[in-house]
């Protein structure tokens, strides 16, 4: 994203310890963005179900804190909630599910890597590639 608006990967991953499981649940933070040239202060969008975005908003005080308590400053002020099906709609940043692939396709890899002359490049990327090929999305 450009520099008024991005997401921490950490932010993402962590989602659930920052802010309780239970607020979690269904929701996604979207977009964090500052004004021009800031660092602090910013706005953070969340998106939720209809039914818990009350709920968020009852609870933005106690989400500032622990959104806040994350970055280690007050880089968020204000929160702002869009509605929708936050389960269907994850946004494309999110950390891939790793699923497992077959010896097959390990050998695969091995042989793509096997003519590469310096063993230690010849190991990285041949770990490189079985990690990328583990993220693949079902």
């Amino acid at each position: 994203m450009n520099n008024r608006g991005y997401l921490q990967p950490e932010l993402i991953r962590l989602w659930e310890e920052i802010v309780t499981p239970r607020l979690a649940k269904g929701t996604v933070p979207q977009k964090l963005t500052f004004s021009r040239g800031k660092r602090s202060g910013g706005t953070l969008r969340i998106q939720a179900p209809t039914t818990l975005a009350t709920e968020l908003q009852h609870e933005e005080p106690i989400l500032l804190e622990r959104i806040n308590s994350f970055f280690g400053y007050k880089a968020v002020e204000k929160i702002t909630i869009t509605h929708g099906n936050s389960v269907d709609s994850l946004p494309s940043h999110r950390l891939p599910k790793i699923i497992p692939f077959t010896l097959e396709t390990a050998q695969k890899i091995e042989s793509m890597t096997s003519n590469i002359q310096h063993n230690e490049l010849r190991e990285a990327l041949t770990a490189l590639g079985k990690t990328l090929k583990s993220r693949e999305i079902e």
